[in-house]
């Protein structure tokens, strides 16, 4: 008598794929769900059940494309060594900075008010009306051929005077200020500043600040736009010189925005910038770290940093303390955030890490798989029909 034939059960696979347990044993005791092998061209629903992952198909073709940054209404991304962005799928790409250094990696970061800052070792700045412009305006060098010299012209009273002299942009950014050149005048007289440099890319002018006679703060007199520039009066109003002893960010491998401050990871040291500055106090705006800095990612509550391991700062970077939270490191260009739930996640050494907004991070990965040995990562969030999945190639 032959007997009846039942078809196996399969499924359902909520914990997904398992690399670690032997094939014939392939269930999870703890949460008692079966485990797969392997899932090639599907797709683990939350349900545990699988279903033919989507195709693809390119809508932009390219050279060597990478550095993919998407935000509500334009994307970036570099083509070999122009940084392009597009806003319509159907119309061609345009460039917005040409000659860049090929296969070094963009990292991003959007403002509140939509601008992109962008950096990636070699050059940072800012995009804004399909053009990069710089981060802010450079430092003034003042070469020796600049001279501040008493003059007749003017009735500035006798006295000691200071004179500083910062570069400033269009939309009225204001580059760290030279150093302050003393000059007393032994009479009623004027103050001739010459020898001023050219103005560098995205400046319109050099700020002219003057103090009162034996006086300490330093006021707007004037804006020159050439190598010379007489002052008259001492200034009793204007615009305080306020970028004294400031550094612009240097490039570096990531950047990031978090409570008004601009974020750079350059090799390993964060630099932070003042609040609501584009520009930094150099002596004490870093925290340096044992290893290059990989993960930059901002919650919330405080920042989270991967070098050598993975640390969180709560609150303010300038005043918080490192507090580590996993004992090893990240893979560079594989983190991001995670919409609508105020947390991050990043490509760790041993898998993929979700980390909340009060310094709780979970490896989702390690007890089910073995990733073997990692040298580099891309990925992203994504989420389509209601799944919500973190990507990442990690060769």
């Amino acid at each position: 008598m032959a007997g009846s034939i039942t078809n196996p059960s399969l499924g359902p696979f909520p914990l997904g794929m398992d690399n670690r347990l032997p094939d014939y044993a392939l269930f999870d005791r703890e949460a008692k769900v079966a485990l797969l092998r392997t899932a090639v061209n599907v797709d683990v629903t939350n349900n545990g059940t699988l279903r033919r992952r989507k195709g693809r198909k390119q809508l932009i073709a390219g050279t060597d494309c990478h550095s993919l940054l998407t935000t509500a209404s334009t994307g970036y991304f570099v083509d070999g060594t122009d940084l392009k962005q597009f806003t319509d799928l159907d119309l061609a790409p345009s460039v917005v900075a040409a000659g860049l250094t090929a296969g070094r990696r963009m990292s991003y970061a959007e403002t509140p008010l939509g601008e992109v800052f962008c950096t990636n070792g070699e050059i940072i700045g800012r995009i804004g009306g399909g053009a990069l412009h710089p981060l802010s305006p450079p430092a003034i060098e003042l070469p020796p051929e600049v001279a501040v010299a008493v003059t007749a012209i003017g009735t500035m009273p006798a006295g000691r005077y200071q004179v500083a002299t910062a570069f400033v942009s269009a939309d009225g950014e204001v580059g760290p200020a030279s150093p302050v050149t003393q000059v007393t005048l032994a009479v009623p007289g004027g103050l001739a500043v010459t020898g001023l440099p050219a103005l560098p890319v995205g400046t319109v002018g050099v700020n002219l600040y003057v103090s009162a006679a034996n006086g300490e703060t330093l006021l707007r007199s004037q804006v020159a736009t050439t190598s010379s520039a007489i002052v008259v009066a001492a200034p009793t109003s204007g615009q305080r010189c306020t970028t004294l002893n400031k550094a612009t960010m240097p490039a570096g491998q990531i950047i990031r925005l978090y409570g008004g401050r601009i974020l750079v990871a350059e090799g390993s040291m964060l630099h932070f910038s003042d609040p609501y500055s584009q520009l930094r106090t150099p002596t004490k705006g870093y925290i340096p770290f044992p290893a290059p800095i990989t993960v930059v990612e901002p919650v919330n509550n405080g920042v989270y940093v991967v070098a050598d391991q993975a640390y969180w700062f709560p609150d303010d970077l300038a005043k918080a303390e490192l507090a580590p939270v996993l004992p090893y490191g990240a893979l560079l260009g594989a983190s991001g955030q995670i919409p609508n739930k105020n947390a991050c996640w990043w490509m760790s050494t041993r898998g993929v890490i979700v980390a909340d907004q009060n310094g709780e991070v979970r490896n989702v990965q390690e007890k089910h798989i073995d990733l073997g040995a990692m040298t580099s990562a891309a990925g992203g969030f994504v989420e389509v029909a209601g799944l919500k999945q973190i990507i990442v190639n990690a060769p």
